[in-house]
């Protein structure tokens, strides 16, 4: 009986160890990197000060974002956020000009390695220019998303109506806020789950480009169900 008790006692211990050290990991990973074998750096986590949130902007839930301007149309593109945790974008693929959008439905897909990530339009209405820039340097996109970053100008067909359901300024901030928390909760529980606990731990604070470059299909999968589609 007693050499049952012990091998009972020494189980316990050993399970309770287990979920202190991956409690421990998952909470280390938000504000980590791991170091590679070849020594690199992966980003893990995203902090609110590194990201732009301009206060004239009105926001849609699946991060990309709508200004108006002089001519009363509507320039359309990529948040801050979305393109922090993609990291590279190879590609975009566009609707063309002259083409119906409708607010929630699919705008334009970024391409990274062979993988897609669909935006939604926040706003109704017709495409009547396209960003050369964007299409022919993906990378000004991630240089600086809400000016020469834009990605379409639309003639809105119901703005009144459609703004109603999008953020600005003090609501858009605090909503970015309470995305950058699911983030972390995401990436600690989908970045490398069988191998965290066999991971080294880099030293530093957060880091804040590309987490979903190193992300595998499932995640990558999950991120565009959980802040994407929306």
């Amino acid at each position: 009986m007693a050499a049952l008790l012990m091998v009972f006692t020494f189980f316990m211990f050993l399970v309770t160890d287990i979920i202190v050290r991956r409690v421990e990991a998952r909470r280390a990973i938000v504000t980590a990197g791991v170091a590679t074998d070849t020594g690199a750096k992966i980003p893990f986590g995203i902090s609110v000060e590194d990201l732009v949130v301009p206060a004239g902007l009105f926001y849609h839930q699946g991060h990309t974002w709508a200004g108006l301007d002089t001519s009363g149309k509507i320039r359309v593109g990529l948040d801050d956020f979305a393109q922090k945790i993609l990291g590279k974008i190879d590609s975009i693929k566009l609707h063309k000009v002259g083409d119906t959008v409708s607010k929630g439905e699919k705008i334009f897909t970024i391409e990274q390695n062979g993988r897609k990530a669909e935006f939604n339009s926040p706003v109704d209405g017709i495409i009547t220019s396209i960003n050369d820039d964007v299409v022919n340097n993906p990378v000004v996109v991630k240089e600086n998303p809400y000016e020469k970053g834009w990605i379409y100008s639309i003639k809105p067909a119901n703005l009144a109506n459609n703004l109603k359901s999008l953020t600005i300024a003090e609501d858009a901030i605090n909503w970015i806020k309470n995305e950058v928390q699911r983030f972390e909760a995401f990436v600690a529980e989908h970045f490398m789950q069988d191998k965290v606990l066999g991971t080294t731990l880099a030293d530093g604070g957060t880091v804040v480009e590309g987490v979903m470059e190193y992300m595998d299909d499932f995640s990558w999968y999950r991120m565009q169900e959980e802040f994407l589609s929306k």
